[in-house]
This record gives C-alpha cells, structure tokens and sequence, in this order.
C-alpha cells in the first residue's frame, strides 16, 4: 500500500479546465494526494460557485492569494501544504495517468532529489499557436538544462518542500513570464539534483487562446529573460540539444514549432529590449538624483 503522499498546489485564474485538472487527480491520484489546495488569484476570486466544488476523494481547499501573479499564489499555498513534496501545477493542464506519482516518488527515493518534472502533451483539436506553444516549451526545456540540472516547467514540477522553503519560494516580483526559471536555476545549482522524466507528462489546454495571447506571453517572458540567461548552457550545447529535442517531437508538433516559433522569438524579444530600455531609464534617473544631490 502506498504510505507516501504528495500536496498539490493549484494556482488559478478560474479557467474551466481547473475542473477536468481536479477530475484527473481524483481519478489518478487518490491513493497518492495528502490534500489538494487551489489558491485563486484575488482577481478571479469571485468566481462563479462550481468552482468551489467537493473532492470525492481527497481534502480540497480553495483560498485566495493574499495578491496577484502565479509565484505569489504558488508561494501561499506551498506554505498551507503538509506534505514533504509538493506537486506545481498549473490550472491549465491535466494529468493522464498515475505512473506521474509513480514515477514521482520513484525519483525521490534518491536524497539527492530536489525536484522533478515533465513536458507538456497536446490534445487533439489544438489550434497551431497552442500546439507551436507547447512544442516550443518542450524544445526550450530540453535545451535550458542537462543531467541532474534540468530545466522545468512551471505548471508541471514537484519539489521537495523544505528545499523549496530553504531556497526562498519563487520570485513574486516576476508577476508573468519565466516566472519558475530563477527558483530552478537555484535549486540545480545550489541544493541537488533537478530531474526531467517524460513520465510525467501533462495535457497543456490551450482552447481559446489565440495568437495575441501568445505573442504577449512572449513578450512577458522577453522581460523576465536576463534574470536567467546567465544560468543557461553554452550556444552549442543548446543548439544540439535542441536538435534531439526536435526529434521527439510528432510532425505536427514540428511543423507547428516552425511556424509559431519566429512570431514567438520576434515578440519575445521585443520584451527583452523594452525591459533593458527600461532598466536604463532607471539608472539614468538615479545618477541624476546622485548628481542634484552632490550639487546641492
């Protein structure tokens, strides 16, 4: 009989895919899940009641974020959890089968395990901007991380808790956009090994969003992407791990990634441009205070 058992966090904006995600864990994960926690960002808090539902089969509690941005909604609920790991996930996706607690907990069997996670898995229907989306997300993981310091997905990772405590909780200053790449670069460097596993594998439902979604998602990230080009890999290490990473993909996916990925890039750097832009203002306004103040 499985003794060990996992919290899951649940940041969410009230999408109507929270419901099938609360269904698959129910489904997948009853003899696994200590308790499942959704923590709604005070935007969305008054959400319509069938989003307040019952769990049948593990303790379920809605809260609300004490402010607004995913890390700030993941930080309040993994400081709620019980559990010594701590399953992220985001609203949007759905799990597809137990072998993700399967597979968990066989990783974190080895102490030197900090965190885990998987890719994400597209549904049939999917538009091209969410299939390129998911197929770029999976590209880019792949090329972001290698061995025992993998890169993760923010709305796919599980962590053991008391690193995630000891290492600070996510960034809440990035409100969107790269918004888990710090806290794994930490993690990785600092505290032990961040694995990858294609076992855990999660459905990404991205219906109804359409290609100016992306692009600002894009452009969000663009800002947030100093904060952790230093902790990637050389170009040529990212270059061949992309090539491989490109061969797992199916065809669809391929050719999505082809046409989404240039629209992404463009955007994304856009983002970045306009936060060094930014950022020198800043500078600049400083060192005039400097001055007026040395002056006077």
């Amino acid at each position: 009989m499985q003794t060990s058992k996992l919290s899951v966090v649940i940041p969410s904006i009230g999408r109507g895919s929270l419901s099938m995600l609360i269904d698959s864990l129910e489904c997948h994960g009853a003899n696994w899940i200590q308790e499942i926690i959704v923590v709604l960002d005070p935007t969305f808090s008054q959400q319509p009641a069938h989003f307040h539902r019952e769990s049948q089969s593990c303790p379920l509690l809605f809260v609300t974020s004490p402010g607004p941005g995913v890390n700030r909604a993941r930080n309040y609920g993994g400081g709620l959890a019980k559990g010594g790991l701590v399953a992220f996930l985001d609203d949007d996706v759905e799990l597809e089968s137990s072998r993700f607690f399967e597979e968990t907990l066989k990783i974190f069997r080895r102490p030197t395990v900090v965190a885990v996670g998987g890719d994400y898995g597209t549904v049939d229907g999917t538009d091209i901007w969410g299939r390129g989306y998911n197929a770029l997300c999976s590209v880019w993981r792949a090329s972001a991380g290698q061995g025992p310091a993998a890169m993760l997905l923010g709305g796919c990772m599980v962590v053991r808790r008391e690193v995630w405590t000891a290492a600070g909780g996510f960034d809440e200053n990035i409100i969107y956009g790269g918004s888990e790449s710090m806290l794994i670069c930490n993690l990785r460097s600092a505290h032990g090994e961040v694995v990858f596993s294609p076992q855990l594998r999660v459905t990404h439902r991205t219906h109804g969003r359409g290609l100016a979604h992306w692009l600002w998602v894009a452009f969000r990230q663009g800002c947030a992407k100093k904060q952790t080009s230093s902790h990637l890999p050389s170009f040529w290490q990212r270059l061949a791990s992309v090539a491989e990473a490109m061969g797992q993909l199916p065809l669809k996916g391929v050719w999505a990634f082809f046409f989404f990925t240039p629209l992404f890039l463009v955007s994304s750097r856009c983002g970045s441009l306009c936060a060094a832009l930014m950022a020198g203002r800043s500078v600049c306004r400083g060192s005039k205070k400097t001055t007026a103040r040395s002056n006077y």
